[in-house]
C-alpha cells in the first residue's frame, strides 16, 4: 500500500514539475552563460513539447535561480545549469581530468553526470564508453522531452545499500554524437529534486562559437 501511494504521489509531482518547468520556459534566443546565471529561470523550450497535466503543484518546491550553478564544458561544447544539491565536481583538482564528461556528487546517493559518446573523438579517454546502467531498477515512466535536443527520458526507482533512490536518465543524438544525462537523488527528496533536474535538463544547450 505504501509503495502504491508513493508511486501515485511521485507521478503526480513529476507531472506537476513538467508543467511548472514548461510554463517558465518561453522560447527565446540563446543568451550567454553569464547573463543566464543572473536572470530568473527562463529556459528556451519548444512549445507544446509536453502536454499540460491537470495536477496540483502545491507540494512541489519551484526551482529558484539561486539553486543552480551554470557550468560550461569547453571540451564537450555544451553548457547547463547544475542544481547545487548535487555538490561539487570530485575531479576538479585532478590533472588532465577535464574532458567532455562532467560529474557532480554530493554523496553516493545524490549525484549527476553528463557524458558524450563520440566515435570520432580520439583525444579523450574512453570517448565511446556510455554511462553505466543500474540493475534491478523499477521504471515508472518513459517519455520524449524536447528542449533544444529531443531527449529520450526515463524516471526509475532503485534500492541498494545506499538507500532508495530515484534516477532520471536522458539520452539525445546530435551531429553524430550521443549525449547522456543522469540524475540520482534520494526518493525522499523528490519534491525538491524533480523540479530542479527537469530545469537542468531544459537548460542544456550547445555552446556555438
Amino acid at each position: 500500500m505504501f509503495k502504491k501511494k508513493f508511486l501515485v504521489c511521485l507521478l503526480s509531482a513529476f507531472l506537476s514539475a513538467i508543467t511548472l518547468i514548461c510554463a517558465a520556459a518561453a522560447p527565446t534566443t540563446a543568451v550567454n552563460t553569464a547573463k543566464a546565471a543572473t536572470t530568473a529561470p527562463s529556459i528556451p523550450a519548444r512549445k507544446n513539447a509536453v502536454k499540460t497535466p491537470p495536477v496540483s503543484r502545491q507540494e512541489l518546491h519551484p526551482p529558484q535561480t539561486s539553486d543552480f550553478t551554470w557550468v560550461v564544458n569547453k571540451a564537450g561544447g555544451y553548457a547547463l545549469a547544475i542544481p547545487k544539491v548535487f555538490g561539487s565536481d570530485p575531479l576538479a583538482e585532478l590533472p588532465q581530468a577535464q574532458g567532455p564528461m562532467l560529474v557532480h556528487a554530493a554523496s553516493n546517493a545524490q549525484l549527476m553526470a553528463v557524458n558524450i559518446i563520440d566515435p570520432l573523438d580520439k583525444e579523450h579517454f574512453q570517448s565511446e564508453q556510455p554511462l553505466p546502467d543500474f540493475p534491478n531498477k523499477q521504471v515508472f515512466w518513459k517519455w520524449t522531452h524536447s528542449a533544444w535536443l529531443d531527449w529520450h527520458c526515463s524516471l526509475s526507482q532503485q534500492t541498494d545499500y545506499y538507500g532508495e533512490k530515484l534516477l532520471l536518465q536522458a539520452q539525445a543524438v546530435h551531429d553524430g554524437k550521443t549525449y547522456e544525462l543522469l540524475y540520482i537523488f534520494p526518493s525522499s527528496q523528490y519534491r525538491t529534486c524533480i523540479p530542479q533536474v527537469l530545469y537542468s535538463l531544459n537548460s542544456f544547450r550547445m555552446e556555438y562559437k
